[in-house]
């Protein structure tokens, strides 16, 4: 795994599986790739069934064991390296996933986001999570509310093992809500013909002040970040496949669909054709990772 440092720069990443219309994602596997130092916008859950890991929480470093479950809000910056074996379940969600606010009730004024799970706990969160992986493969309405069940019986289960000692976790971004304030922005109007200088403009500072601040708080471009909020709405409408490319193009802002494809393929290495078949597809009769 990566050996990146406390404090280093937190890269921003977006879950390429989560959709508009799925707002949420889980995955089963093995750690075997580094994992860069990064932060995203949605909340997670990572459960440890098997191995050791050393994983880094915000400025936090902890070590983790099988039985163990880290929580995440949106904004935690987190890592794991020097990992044995790590088998993991993880479940992710954004903040407006229907019933997200009992998570939020329950979690968010907690002062810890690592549980170690006595043997019940374990039975029951294992159980919870697996679950609620056969469900994420059915794709129906009432295995998303069967799914939104378990994960409030999930939440409980967590609440009742933290701890509430120690030190509040930092959000990464607190004390600087302009850059929230400009993410927001950029979420409402990505279909717009956005430019660095009329956001800069929108929120009265200069385009090379922006360039800077905005490349410090979310660790990449501007340009770089648009792509990335348009081709998750652009996700979104293919998995509906009620509309043909060039129109998903220009719904999400971009000026001709060779442009789009062109943008699609730089971002998940294949054509929004291919990535539609082969990844929105198929995703609906297996899990996404084994």
């Amino acid at each position: 795994m990566s050996t990146k440092q406390p404090g280093g720069s937190a890269i921003f990443v977006m879950d390429k599986y989560m959709t508009d219309e799925r707002q949420y994602a889980y995955y089963s596997y093995r750690l075997n790739e580094p994992v860069e130092y990064h932060w995203h916008n949605y909340f997670e859950i990572t459960y440890i069934r098997s191995g050791s890991a050393t994983h880094l929480l915000n400025d936090s470093m902890q070590s983790l064991k099988a039985g163990d479950l880290i929580f995440m809000r949106p904004n935690d910056v987190h890592m794991f390296y020097n990992d044995t074996n790590v088998s993991v379940m993880i479940f992710s969600f954004m903040p407006s996933f229907p019933d997200a606010d009992i998570v939020k009730t329950v979690l968010n004024n907690a002062k810890s986001c690592v549980v170690s799970l006595n043997e019940t706990s374990i039975r029951r969160i294992d159980g919870y999570l697996q679950t609620m992986g056969e469900l994420y493969d059915g794709g129906t309405d009432s295995n998303e509310r069967y799914l939104r069940c378990l994960l409030s019986a999930l939440c409980l289960e967590i609440h009742k093992s933290i701890r509430y000692e120690g030190p509040d976790i930092p959000d990464y971004t607190k004390g600087n809500d302009r850059i929230r304030e400009i993410l927001a922005y950029i979420d409402r109007h990505y279909m717009d013909e956005l430019t660095l200088e009329s956001i800069a403009e929108q929120f009265g500072i200069t385009p090379n002040y922006f360039s800077e601040f905005f490349k410090k708080y979310v660790n990449t471009t501007f340009s770089k970040y648009l792509t990335y909020v348009r081709m998750r709405r652009a996700i979104s409408l293919m998995s509906l496949e009620k509309l043909s490319m060039e129109e998903i193009a220009s719904e999400v802002g971009f000026r001709s669909e060779s442009y789009f494809a062109q943008a699609f393929k730089l971002l998940t290495g294949m054509s929004p054709k291919v990535y539609q078949i082969k990844i929105l597809r198929a995703a609906k009769n297996r899990k996404i990772l084994k």
